[in-house]
């Protein structure tokens, strides 16, 4: 039984072998840890330890991933800082940010959903529909 010892972080990955068998992988945290929380994993290593991978993530693998890490959150910054100019702009019309909210208004939907099949569309008479047999492609024109 042999144990290796890898890790580019701050954490030891160790994996313990009998014969031609990995029989175990496991962290050896760099701090104290009372409860776990796998995000304090790099995914990399996670897949590593769960046997996702044949082999431990390279130093190259680990720089690209923070790398990519680094650009999403510079993303994420960015989104939300349009998000507070949104907001602040809406407020200074006098909206509210709920009443500009990109969701749409539930109930006003209802409404006119309601209106509309109660009086027909556009408040005519409503034509009844017709079904997929009866059509006929050279029969329809687009209206004007």
């Amino acid at each position: 039984m042999s144990s290796a010892a890898r890790g580019g972080d701050k954490n030891g990955y160790f994996e313990t072998v009998r014969g031609e068998k990995v029989e175990r992988r496991e962290v050896k945290w760099s701090t104290v840890y009372v409860n776990y929380n796998p995000n304090d994993i790099p995914s990399e290593w996670r897949m590593w330890l769960r046997k996702l991978r044949e082999n431990p993530p390279t130093d190259a693998e680990m720089a690209q991933s923070q790398a990519k890490a680094e650009i999403m959150k510079q993303k994420v910054a960015a989104i939300d800082e349009e998000e507070r100019l949104r907001r602040l702009r809406m407020e200074s019309m006098g909206m509210h940010a709920h009443q500009a909210s990109p969701q749409p208004d539930l109930s006003r939907f209802l409404q006119n959903v309601d209106s509309e099949s109660a009086a027909g569309p556009s408040g005519a008479a409503s034509k009844p529909q017709q079904s997929a047999g009866d059509f006929k492609p050279e029969a329809w024109s687009p209206k004007a």
